[in-house]
């Protein structure tokens, strides 16, 4: 199993959010257990689908250890 698949496979517990709004009216979604991971976007499922990639390219630099 590739780093990128067992970081996923880990489960939800790995990775959960805090989703908040901004003054200009976007959403911005961090995640609590790497908060330099953050997506941001005109509604809130759109943040955390940036979120989720920004998760996939973290994993793919393997920033984010065991």
């Amino acid at each position: 199993m590739s780093r990128r698949s067992h970081i996923f496979a880990e489960g939800p517990q790995k990775f959960s959010w805090r989703i908040e709004q901004l003054a200009n009216g976007d959403y911005r979604a961090t995640c609590q257990n790497y908060p330099h991971i953050q997506g941001e976007g005109p509604s809130e499922q759109f943040a955390l689908i940036k979120g989720k990639e920004a998760i996939d390219i973290a994993a793919r630099k393997d920033e984010l250890g065991s």
